[in-house]
């Protein structure tokens, strides 16, 4: 009867619609909430659901109702939830229970609907935010997203303009608002790296919990808890690519809480702190550091009882100090214990620290066990505060009126196939009693009367508790009918009314008197055959799963795997390294508790190692050489290549300096030198079939340096590595001078070889509260790939030039060798966009995009087609010059390693109809007049004066801009350099920056005040003005924050070799150097600018992690690029 009534209102509701004329109807639009968003529910399993929007004319009340998807949740009545508006504006909330919904909106004028709206999925159920380091964050071992429509997150997209703002300023403003599925492919929000295993423990959570689930990541990648309390406080500290100045890393916390959370409610952090710490032997200030933050995070979103879940893991498993800070966080209040890592081996931590595959999944399954039942039994969310008091809608008539209360009861915990026990009362009427009836089904609504209890039982502990006389007990005796050996969903609610008793529903499975149903076998998937290579590391995503009919667990088996491969049952992920070739048919099975089992073929195929090709030799780790003018040069051999064939090899050198000669037949280079300076000598081997040449640098020195003396402190830190040799070196008497240390490898340094020098001139704190002058004497030299060779070496190290050795010398390394590299690959061509020019009009290119070498391998370029007057510079890449010819010319743009034929694209030139010929100085050619302009006065300097500009109605026009100093014209230009950044942006081609010459007159040490404007228009360049001042003459060398740098790394993702690609303008120092995660510099090279794309090789093969950071650094400036290793 119940469930005809529900039909019978909603048929009037619908006939109410279809009757209202329909160009009567007023809109109705909501701004809250927005589809797919989760609140968070209270401990009763409730949220208030907030909704607002605009107010129809004739509009008297809004009224709203929630519609579970899917049996995903109780459907509520209709319920009034705002009876006035403010501003044309009403805001009201909707109470619902734990469940995922479509929530139903309409605008009445009395009894007739004015306007309707809907939000298709909204939730009630939990909300995290995860916090810590890069093992939180995410890497690129990504599980799938989620397979349940419940887990949901804000996506985030990195590569977008909006996400590099937020990247470096923090700024809320770029942060996303929209929610989506937390599906494949998904980056959350505001800071995560990739799907990772947040999504998977979305499902297991949201699909043991019955309720939808909400997401947001705010780890950063490579921080410790230092890092984050001080981050937290506002203070700074140094990192090689952390932005203290931003507040980075807490800062993304702090914003998921106040942009998102402040809006959802949330029940608590994720969080995964420490491994970074593992150096910090302080247990009490790792405590401090963790208690830090997280006091900060409950102050900004002015909850004190913000639950924390700490995860658990011991760095490395050897630095147990930061384990007991963990366990010590977690006796602190309102917080509680995560997942132990500790329990995950070495093939789900390749490298120590960060996730395989294998252990991503596991990591998803030890956090969703992790907040269990007794988590969310004593933890207390953040919940929003209701926005009106609802009032359910009356829209029928019945001769019985609702049975209305302030009720409170439930169903037992435990249920029985005996009885149904419980206990309901009024808090009202604390004394009266009321009947309890009980439905079957997947809903009230959709379920079954199976019948009725006046709960009239006396219990003293309801009467102690405060229930009225305490009798309000009940025991329903479970219907025979029920006891069929299958799954009923019960629920109970107080009989004439809308109250469901807590706890409900409860799932029985009662035996009947009659033979039970014969158990049904687990239903086979379907699984694609899969492929190996034979002696290659395989790895699996899981295996799809079988689907039981009675929903009992699985075991699950696979045989028939060849050796080397194995199948871990509980991730049904295969993994290991086939030995042997072949076809393999595998059973997979699955097994229900009933003992059914059922299986089904899987083909896999083990091919064999692809037949290699001629490998071409493989050069030799090789030290630059030194010699000494007018001096016989001690004959040494040279390294000899390896071939991988072991074919014979002949050898040659070239480039020696007068007085020396090569000996190929021993590969030794005698003489007496008689010319000084740097010589870069090419030596190669052939084997017939392939020639690989190397570049080995030969310096000959003019005479003997002077001797260098000193009060000398300093050492070679005490832990060596196969990284860095550590340390620092200062003089007592000259505490802030600078000084080279340099590195021999032998029994002495007398009878050792140099294998390279380094400034020791790195800032460290600890030096400067020693006393060690201005701190600025550290340094970490990386060492050379001649000594990865698997055998002892006896390291030293001195003062360049003196006699001081630093203490702790020697040291003895031994490093593991790489393995032969891959055959030659040719280059890669890049994408090359149109180019366009003006005839009788000086053109000078942005340099052309490089082509990629797989084997690192120096490129030489070559451009052909250019139109007379048009001239190409092979080392920059730039096409300059003045033509006279117009129309469309076809280039070809190419690219040789010298070790295959030339590789070659299209690049297409249009050179555009220009004036009668060049005139002194050349008129600027670029679009002036009105038009719809956008664009800034950038960098003011007295290097020159650098900006963008565009017309949004002439989106690939260069437009012309005017300079001037307060009131007087100091010249113009062209916007038409090329900028990357500007086409991304979608600023048409993207050749719209431009660069002034400041010029001479205005070097006169006093003050201008520069601006830029488009000529015959009245647009301004944004930014404008700016004062200049620059010293007479011009200082040069001042860098400009927009151009001075550039850097880039190929191929990304890498196996190990890669190419760093970067400019610094002339003059300019820098340091160019790679660090790990842990902030470790494993390789570093200081430059000196030339102005153009330099190109340095680097191999990183035998290094252990699976994410670097690419820095160019000067005095101004930071670059940092991210690099990912796919080994």
């Amino acid at each position: 009867m119940n469930s005809t009534f529900y039909h019978l209102k909603r048929l009037a509701f619908v006939s109410a619609l279809l009757l209202f004329h329909l160009h009567a109807w007023a809109q109705l639009s909501l701004t809250s909430p927005l589809n797919r968003i989760v609140y968070q529910r209270n401990q009763s399993n409730k949220a208030a659901i907030p909704i607002r929007g605009n107010w129809p004319a004739n509009t008297t009340r809004i009224d709203a109702r929630a519609v579970a998807r899917n049996g995903q949740g109780q459907t509520t009545g209709w319920f009034t939830i705002a009876t006035s508006a403010q501003d044309g504006q009403f805001q009201g909330s909707l109470p619902a229970a734990g469940g995922w919904y479509t929530l139903e909106v309409r605008a009445m004028a009395g009894s007739t609907p004015v306007g309707t709206a809907s939000i298709e999925r909204v939730g009630v159920g939990e909300v995290f935010v995860v916090a810590g380091h890069s093992v939180a964050q995410g890497q690129e071992n990504n599980l799938a997203g989620s397979d349940d429509d419940r887990v949901n997150t804000v996506p985030v997209f990195p590569g977008t303009p909006a996400y590099a703002s937020y990247e470096s300023t923090a700024n809320q403003v770029y942060l996303p608002r929209s929610f989506g599925l937390y599906e494949s492919g998904v980056t959350p929000a505001p800071f995560a790296h990739g799907t990772y295993f947040w999504a998977k423990m979305g499902q297991y959570l949201t699909q043991r919990l019955n309720v939808p689930v909400l997401l947001f990541n705010a780890a950063y990648g490579g921080t410790s808890l230092e890092h984050w309390a001080k981050s937290a406080l506002g203070q700074s500290f140094e990192h090689p690519f952390v932005n203290s100045s931003i507040r980075m890393p807490y800062i993304n916390v702090k914003n998921a809480l106040q942009v998102y959370c402040s809006q959802t409610g949330i029940r608590g952090i994720l969080s995964d702190q420490g491994q970074n710490d593992w150096n910090n032997t302080n247990e009490d200030q790792v405590l401090h550091y963790y208690q830090t933050w997280v006091n900060q995070a409950r102050s900004d979103i002015g909850f004190p009882s913000l639950a924390v879940v700490v995860n658990r893991q011991t760095p490395y498993k050897k630095y147990s100090v930061i384990r007991r800070a963990q366990e010590r966080m977690i006796q602190t209040q309102n917080c509680f214990p995560g997942p132990d890592y500790d329990q995950l081996t070495s093939n789900d931590r390749a490298d120590g620290v960060h996730l395989t595959l294998a252990g991503a999944a596991k990591a998803a399954q030890y956090w969703s066990t992790a907040l269990n039942d007794a988590f969310f039994a004593n933890s207390t969310p953040y919940v929003l505060s209701a926005l009106s008091t609802a009032q359910p809608v009356e829209e029928i008539p019945t001769e019985n009126p609702p049975v209305t209360g302030n009720f409170d009861g439930y169903l037992t915990q435990e249920v029985s196939c005996n009885t149904l026990s419980g206990w309901v009362y009024d808090r009202n009427k604390p004394n009266n009693t009321f009947t309890v009836e009980f439905f079957d089904g997947p809903s009230i609504a959709d379920g079954t009367l199976i019948g009725s209890i006046l709960a009239s039982d006396f219990r003293q502990h309801l009467k102690d508790a405060g229930k009225g006389n305490g009798e309000h007990w009940y025991d329903f005796p479970i219907p025979a009918g029920l006891k069929d050996g299958q799954n009923h969903r019960i629920w109970a609610r107080v009989q004439g009314s809308t109250f469901v008793l807590k706890w409900a529903p409860k799932t029985i499975n009662c035996a009947g008197t009659s033979v039970p149903p014969a158990n049904q076998l687990p239903v086979p998937p379907s699984v694609s055959a899969l492929a190996a290579t034979i002696n290659a590391g395989f790895i699996t995503n899981p295996l799809a799963v079988f689907t039981d009919p009675e929903n009992t667990p699985l075991t699950y088996a696979l045989t028939g795997l060849p050796a080397g491969l194995d199948f871990d049952s509980g991730t049904r992920v295969i993994s290991g390294t086939p030995t042997t070739a072949g076809t393999f048919e595998l059973t997979y099975s699955a097994t229900d508790q009933a003992g059914g089992k059922s299986s089904i073929n899987v083909s896999l195929v083990v091919n064999p190692a692809p037949q290699p090709t001629n490998q071409p030799p493989v050069a030799p780790p090789v030290f630059a050489l030194t010699a000494t003018a007018n001096v016989v040069y001690a004959p040494a051999a040279l390294p000899v290549f390896t071939d991988p064939e072991n074919n014979p090899l002949t050898y040659g050198l070239t480039g020696l300096p007068s007085g020396l000669s090569f000996d190929a037949g021993n590969r030794t280079i005698s003489g007496i030198p008689t010319q000084q300076g740097n010589f870069p000598l090419v030596y190669t081997a052939s084997d017939g079939n392939g020639q690989t040449r190397l570049t080995i640098t030969l310096t000959v020195a003019g005479g003997t340096p002077p001797v260098v003396t000193g009060n000398f402190d300093g050492y070679l830190t005490q832990e060596a590595n196969c990284i860095t040799l550590s340390g620092w070196v200062y003089d007592r008497n000259k505490p802030n001078n600078t000084f080279t240390v340099e590195f021999f490898d032998g029994p002495s340094i007398a009878d050792g070889t140099l294998i390279g020098s380094i400034l020791a001139s790195d800032f460290r704190q600890h030096l400067k509260d020693a006393g060690k002058g201005n701190g600025e004497h550290w340094y970490d030299f990386p060492i050379p790939a001649g000594l990865k060779d698997g055998q002892n070496h006896r390291i030293w190290a001195r003062v360049q030039g003196s006699t001081f050795v630093l203490k702790w010398a020697p040291k003895t390394i031994n490093c593991a060798g790489t393995s032969v590299p891959p055959a030659n690959q040719p280059p890669v061509a890049p994408a090359v966009s149109a180019l366009t020019a003006t005839a009788n009009t000086a053109y000078a290119s942005a340099a052309l995009p490089a082509f990629t070498d797989a084997n690192q391998d120096p490129l030489t370029y070559a451009l052909t087609g250019l139109p007379a007057g048009l001239g190409f510079n092979s080392g920059s890449r730039v096409i300059s010059g003045t033509t006279t010819s117009q129309g469309t010319f076809s280039l070809t743009y190419s690219a040789t390693d010298s070790k295959s034929d030339a590789v070659a694209t299209t690049v297409t030139l249009t050179v555009n109809a220009g004036g009668s010929g060049p005139v002194d100085p050349p008129p600027t050619s670029g679009g002036s007049g009105a038009g719809n302009y956008e664009g800034y006065l950038d960098v003011v300097s007295c290097t020159g004066i650098r900006g963008w500009i565009w017309d949004r109605n002439r989106p690939n026009t260069p437009i012309t801009v005017e300079f001037m100093d307060g009131t007087t014209v100091i010249g113009r230009t062209d916007a038409n350099i090329f900028r990357q950044d500007l086409q991304a942006a979608g600023k048409g081609n993207g050749a719209h920056g431009y660069s002034f010459d400041v010029p001479v007159s205005l070097k006169d040490g006093q003050s201008h005040v520069i601006s830029g404007r488009v000529p015959g228009s009245n647009f301004t360049l944004k930014w404008s003005p700016k004062t200049l001042t620059c010293p007479n003459g011009g200082r040069q060398g001042v860098e400009s924050a927009e151009t001075s740098l550039e850097l880039s790394v190929s191929p990304n993702p890498s196996p190990g070799l890669v190419e760093i690609r970067y400019r610094v303008i002339s003059e300019q120092r820098a340091d160019l150097q790679i660090v790990d995660p842990m902030g470790r510099t494993v390789w570093q090279k200081s430059v000196t600018g030339t102005g153009q794309i330099e190109r340095e090789a680097v191999d990183l093969r035998s290094s252990g992690t699976t994410l670097y950071l690419i820095q160019l650094k000067t005095n101004q400036q930071n670059l940092t690029k991210r690099l990912l290793m796919s080994r």
